[in-house]
């Protein structure tokens, strides 16, 4: 009698096992599997990007730059809320003011190194662009600087001016 109840008991516990098996399998055949949604695209953080200048205004910069000097760029530092950068002729540094979408940069201080004509005119209209700057925006790799709603600079980050 015993061998019985237990023949039976083992034979309904194996019965829910199958039965259970077999609910969880068409559950998951009546829902598919998730489709992985694309993640928005991220943007380059403002901060400790080095941001490459490809225009000024409406102009494309200049891409020949002085003997010693390294591509017109602007790094705003995380720390200490300073930046620093290069025109293409000189060295620039200076401070900045940042609140939400609002940016002010400090008078540029700089090297003073006489570079040809074009790379001057270029490094006069940087600095005038960023000491004009009151806002900014970033999409993606490119950087935006405004005064209120006129463009002034765009840069992108660096890995996305080099195709990296």
């Amino acid at each position: 009698m015993r061998r019985i109840a237990s023949a039976a008991c083992s034979g309904a516990l194996a019965l829910c096992i199958c039965l259970g098996a077999a609910a969880a399998s068409a559950d998951n055949a009546a829902t598919p599997n998730p489709t992985p949604q694309a993640s928005p695209a991220r943007s380059t953080p403002l901060l400790g990007t080095e941001w490459q200048l490809v225009q000024l205004g409406r102009t494309p910069a200049q891409r020949e730059v002085a003997a010693s000097a390294r591509p017109p760029h602007l790094v705003l530092r995380s720390e200490g809320n300073g930046y620093e950068g290069s025109s293409g002729c000189n060295r620039i540094f200076g401070t900045y003011r940042l609140a939400g979408e609002s940016l002010s940069l400090a008078p540029v201080a700089g090297t003073k190194m006489a570079c040809p004509g074009p790379l001057m005119e270029q490094e006069r209209k940087l600095v005038d662009a960023l000491e004009a700057t009151t806002r900014y925006r970033v999409s993606g790799r490119v950087l935006q600087l405004f005064a209120g709603n006129k463009p002034l600079a765009r840069f992108e980050s660096r890995s996305s001016s080099q195709g990296q």
